[in-house]
């Protein structure tokens, strides 16, 4: 996360898993990230993580052969 973002008014949201277990069902990996997108209204970032504000989430995965390559990154735009 950057360190102090300015505010947005409505925000577009990609997760990008990189995964090494079996895959993951994006509805699964969108439920899953819901404290994620919840800490951008308690840090301020967006108003609500509501439809009004968060304009769409987009599901990106990766496959990689190791555990020690397994991450998970949240992109936020401006939408």
């Amino acid at each position: 996360m950057e360190q102090d973002p300015d505010p947005m008014d409505k925000v577009r949201v990609k997760y990008i898993a990189h995964w090494c277990g079996k895959p993951i069902d994006a509805d699964n990996l969108v439920k899953g990230m819901k404290p994620a997108l919840d800490a951008l209204t308690e840090y301020g970032l967006i108003e609500d993580d509501n439809p009004e504000f968060v304009k769409g989430i987009e599901v990106e995965y990766h496959r990689v052969k190791h555990k020690n390559e397994i991450k998970m990154i949240m992109e936020v735009a401006e939408a």
